[in-house]
């Protein structure tokens, strides 16, 4: 399959994250400051309860990782990373006092794998990279950090009662020791279930122009002024009672030396009033005089955000190039 989701935390939003966890002391929080690239990070302080996000994805045995990583000054002997089945904790990265990183079995209490050699320095960023595969005999559990592979364990790595995962957290999940305190920065998160992600960066790109198609009705002004707030806003939205309504907007260029384009994800926020007639939305893009559409999505009563991943150009089926990452048409269409 490939890609199952990335973040960079571009949208100033959590919005992607079925579970924000914020403890009495402990705090999610998107930031413009001490980002490793863009805009935003993803920041968790963590003092003595869980502090988290949490991702939901379809059953897995394999997962591969990668995110960036900024352990500041005074953290330590909280997670970091976890892989979970239902709530269940089956392999996490455990940050210590001495700043290295500890692989455990299960949660933050549980049987050490392996740790590594090298140590996050306090704040300075680092890589880290991971291949695990969920066996109680043939489990694999590989971590690299800053692409040197640091840990390479084989044996049991089941923590519950299945090979599953089905879940994806940063930060401290389950703390279970009063010494918990930590201040740690994410950004660049992707998963993947088939290969090593290596160096990898992900940018935001966002309606600047009208698209092809212009079929939704704005509260003011022109339809791609109203969808290109970042954080996003609710103060002005585009809005259909119709099926079959399509909207696309020009999206903005690709910035920098890109040496290669992995995914485009789509992301949308959307909600419902009443009893409209689409009850579904779905993730549209436009590429090579082409309109492709995701599987019809729920659209929820409360204002959340949906993606689409096409890991590949899905008219020409091989890797996006830039040029037409930077021709792209994006939106949204409604559905019944």
């Amino acid at each position: 399959m490939g890609r199952l989701f990335i973040d960079g935390f571009e949208s100033g939003s959590l919005d992607l994250w079925e579970v924000v966890k914020y403890g009495a002391y402990s705090t999610p929080l998107v930031i413009d400051s001490l980002k490793y690239s863009g805009n935003y990070a993803l920041q968790i302080r963590v003092n003595n309860y869980d502090g988290y996000v949490q991702k939901n994805i379809s059953n897995i045995s394999t997962i591969y990782f990668m995110h960036r990583l900024m352990a500041v000054s005074g953290s330590h002997n909280a997670t970091v990373f976890s892989v979970l089945d239902s709530g269940t904790s089956q392999l996490c990265l455990v940050l210590n006092a001495d700043r290295t990183l500890t692989l455990r079995r299960g949660n933050f209490l549980g049987t050490v794998l392996a740790t590594t050699a090298s140590i996050a320095t306090a704040d300075e960023w680092i890589m880290i990279e991971g291949r695990l595969v969920i066996d109680p005999t043939n489990g694999i559990a590989q971590i690299k950090i800053n692409g040197v592979m640091e840990i390479d364990f084989a044996g049991n790595t089941r923590g519950g009662s299945t090979n599953n995962i089905n879940q994806v957290a940063l930060g401290l999940r389950y703390g279970g020791a009063s010494s918990n305190s930590a201040g740690l920065i994410f950004d660049d998160l992707v998963l993947d279930d088939s290969e090593w992600i290596g160096d990898s960066r992900i940018q935001a790109l966002v309606p600047v122009g009208a698209g092809n198609s212009t079929q939704w009705t704005p509260t003011a002004g022109e339809n791609w002024e109203c969808v290109n707030e970042v954080p996003p806003s609710n103060d002005d939205q585009v809005g259909t009672n119709a099926n079959d309504r399509l909207d696309l907007y020009s999206a903005g260029n690709l910035v920098g030396s890109v040496n290669a384009v992995k995914c485009v994800q789509l992301q949308v926020r959307c909600n419902k009033e009443g009893a409209p007639t689409p009850q579904n939305i779905k993730l549209a893009c436009r590429t090579h005089s082409n309109n492709y559409e995701s599987a019809s999505l729920p659209i929820p009563t409360i204002s959340q955000s949906k993606s689409k991943i096409w890991q590949n150009n899905p008219n020409t089926g091989a890797n996006w190039t830039v040029q037409e990452v930077n021709d792209l048409e994006i939106g949204i269409k409604s559905a019944a």
